[in-house]
């Protein structure tokens, strides 16, 4: 794919809205964002209320087209990036991926030829009573 500026956007448990049918999205809210990831171009577009066509990678490395990312304003000051138009494919997938609601998942942004894409992974909860975690 020739992957270029790869940046992990957020770290979030996914919430019930996140993964409900009806809903069809998924929220980053403005809080969580761990480092820009936006070209000047995109924040402008995202301002002016309009989406931007993204791909991204699941789980289970498969691709989907056609999400849009959009921004959504909650008063002045108050927002979320959300991933829209094709969500329910990423979460209700025909092969099950493994996302569900209060999982930990990781949206990472890269680029590819100066177009946005995000790639979707699951963070696995640490293993207790490791032998290597230090306790007796």
């Amino acid at each position: 794919m020739r992957g270029r500026d790869l940046r992990l956007v957020v770290e979030k448990e996914l919430s019930a809205t996140d993964m409900n049918r009806s809903q069809s999205r998924l929220s980053i809210p403005k809080l969580l964002v761990l480092q820009g990831f936006l070209s000047d171009q995109e924040i402008r577009t995202l301002d002016s209320k309009q989406g931007i066509k993204v791909s991204l990678i699941d789980p289970c490395l498969e691709v989907h087209h056609g999400l849009r990312l959009k921004k959504w304003s909650y008063g002045s000051k108050t927002f979320s990036y959300v991933l829209t138009e094709r969500w329910n494919a990423v979460a209700h997938p025909y092969k099950p991926n493994g996302l569900e609601k209060d999982g930990i998942v990781q949206l990472w942004s890269f680029r590819v030829d100066g177009n946005l894409r995000f790639c979707l992974t699951k963070v696995e909860a640490p293993v207790l009573g490791n032998e290597n975690s230090g306790s007796a």
